[in-house]
């Protein structure tokens, strides 16, 4: 359609607060009516988006007349997608979870004109910070974790960061209704590290822009040595209420339409000093420790440590490189809670090596990043099947690829460079590793083998001491699953489609889901060969299916299906 043809569209809904209607004539219709989801009254005004599903980019808006109808005529037939949103509410799909929402089926006999959009009242949480003093404190970092069941399991997730203003207040709107907690960091304006001088160029008797005279009248004495204990300190990350650790922390349950107020009073404790052994591999032939970045001879080394919360990085922390002690790093102004520290290296023009470590710190400490337990050289080759060419993301612009193994039960990881031929090496303790490659596009891994250790799915479990071959095969998926989600004989709008594989505690990149169009239909793309059990849950969105004690009561009534490779596979599961 025309832009123009659009914009006089919906000028004229402006004027006469009509539903608008793509004027392409002839075709098929897809109407309906927006309405707020607690009282059920229709919203006027509210900007209601179709795409369809092949071309999202191609998208129409229209605005919702005085009694909450919209109208778009003139389509093809077709599927889908809705979006709306209006101010005070969130924006959502139609029937949106997750990631997943339910599209219009548009076509001859298909009902696609008494559509109800239920949009949410958006939810706000505000507050303020302020120091031991009662002084507000600017641009401290506030952090909104959200407590929902993701992915079939019960998570807590980053999902926005704002700052405080000169005043103190933060605010974060457009909410949707949920269980959210919040949490602060911030770095005391006047502290100091030991040799580093006062932060920010901050001085007694200059107030600073923005921080009111109370902050300065309150500031403790600058001392002739910046060394003083005094000015030595950090806010921890704090939560809400008081709390210092995000599992104590008060939950905030948010109704739609609903606000709350969180505030923060930050207290001041000393700053910790902590000292990095890095590993073997990334300090030895120095002969001394380079910035962060530069080279000893033919070797680089970077390290980074940052403040992490629920496996996210919330603050960058300080690190420098210990004078006369080669591999070793210290860092400064480091509060108390969970840190990751990350090292990487290129030795003697070897391999790239990376490795992140999770530390729990509460006093100044020496932490060694080295792995415990003597160490095996693991090898192998990453090879591909004719439909996949193991080229790096971008033409080699893109990452580089990396096979990655994971600890099993930890946050660590190890991760090592693929060569161009598809080599890698890396040396590991024993014990079991789940196995990840990024940097390929979209492949997965299709299998792992080895005479030398014992494998399962995608988890590999070394031996003592013993030197190990990988050979890790990778694929692109190229199979596909399609249906009709079935309710006492008539397809069913809204299902939660999961497609398990047989062996489901190896890997969950081999889950799919999906959620059933209003015609009952859905689609899961990309699935690799093997074994698998399709079910089809009315209201399974809330589930927590990674859990396999919750799933297995659905699994004896879900249909098992065998996919080979290249193949599309149809099946109407019935929705339990």
């Amino acid at each position: 359609m025309p832009r123009w043809l659009i914009h006089c569209a919906v000028l004229l809904l402006f004027a006469v607060h009509t539903p608008l209607a793509a004027t392409t004539p002839g075709g098929f219709r897809l109407a309906g009516v927006v309405v707020d989801s607690v009282s059920g009254a229709p919203i006027d005004r509210a900007a209601v988006t179709i795409a369809p599903v092949t071309s999202l980019d191609d998208t129409v808006t229209v605005l919702t007349s005085s009694n909450g109808q919209f109208l778009f005529a003139g389509l093809a037939a077709g599927k889908y997608r809705l979006t709306a949103g209006r101010r005070g509410y969130t924006f959502q799909g139609l029937d949106q979870h997750e990631t997943y929402m339910t599209a219009i089926a548009v076509g001859q006999g298909l009902d696609s004109e008494h559509i109800r959009f239920r949009l949410f009242p958006e939810a706000v949480l505000a507050g303020n910070v302020s120091n031991d003093f009662g002084d507000p404190v600017r641009d401290a970092r506030v952090f909104l974790f959200q407590r929902k069941i993701f992915s079939g399991a019960h998570t807590t997730n980053l999902v926005s960061r704002a700052a405080t203003d000169d005043k103190g207040n933060y605010r974060f709107a457009h909410l949707a209704a949920g269980v959210y907690t919040v949490a602060v960091y911030a770095k005391p304006w006047y502290a100091s590290s030991q040799g580093a001088g006062l932060r920010f160029g901050e001085g007694i008797g200059i107030r600073q822009v923005g921080f009111p005279d109370s902050a300065v009248q309150h500031a403790p004495p600058v001392p002739e040595s910046a060394a003083n204990p005094i000015l030595d300190v950090v806010y921890p990350v704090s939560f809400y209420s008081n709390a210092g650790t995000l599992d104590t922390a008060t939950p905030l349950s948010l109704v739609p339409g609903g606000s709350f107020s969180a505030d923060f009073t930050l207290h001041a404790v000393p700053a910790l000093r902590l000292r990095v052994k890095l590993p073997v591999d990334a300090s030895e032939n120095f002969t001394h420790s380079p910035p962060m970045g530069e080279t000893a001879g033919d070797s680089t080394t970077t390290f980074a440590a940052a403040i992490q919360v629920s496996g996210e990085e919330l603050e960058n922390l300080s690190a420098h490189p210990v004078t006369g002690e080669p591999g070793y790093y210290e860092i400064f102004d480091a509060p108390p809670g969970e840190l990751k520290l990350t090292a990487s290296w290129l030795k003697n023009s070897g391999p790239y090596t990376e490795q992140s470590k999770t530390a729990q710190v509460s006093a100044e400490s020496r932490i060694d990043m080295e792995l415990p337990g003597p160490l095996a050289s693991v090898s192998g080759m990453v090879q591909s099947n004719s439909r996949l060419k193991l080229t790096p993301e971008d033409d080699g612009e893109g990452p580089s690829p990396m096979l990655y193994l994971l600890p099993r039960g930890t946050e660590n990881s190890v991760g090592t460079k693929i060569g161009e031929k598809g080599s890698f090496s890396l040396s590991l303790p024993a014990g079991q590793y789940e196995v990840s490659i990024s940097g390929y596009g979209d492949s997965q891994i299709d299998s792992i083998k080895s005479p030398d250790a014992i494998v399962s799915g995608h988890i590999i479990n070394l031996l003592p001491g013993k030197p190990v071959k990988l050979e890790v095969q990778l694929t692109i998926p190229n199979c596909s699953v399609a249906g009709f989600a079935m309710k006492e004989g008539k397809p069913i709008s809204g299902a939660m489609i999961l497609l398990i594989p047989v062996d489901s505690a190896q890997n969950a990149s081999l889950f799919h889901r999906d959620q059933s169009d209003s015609d009952g239909s859905f689609s899961l793309a990309n699935v690799l060969p093997g074994r698998y059990t399709l079910l089809a849950i009315e209201n399974g969105w809330d589930l927590e299916w990674a859990n396999l004690a919750v799933l297995f009561r659905y699994l004896p009534n879900g249909q098992p299906l065998e996919i080979k490779p290249g193949s599309s596979v149809t099946m109407n599961p019935k929705v339990q």
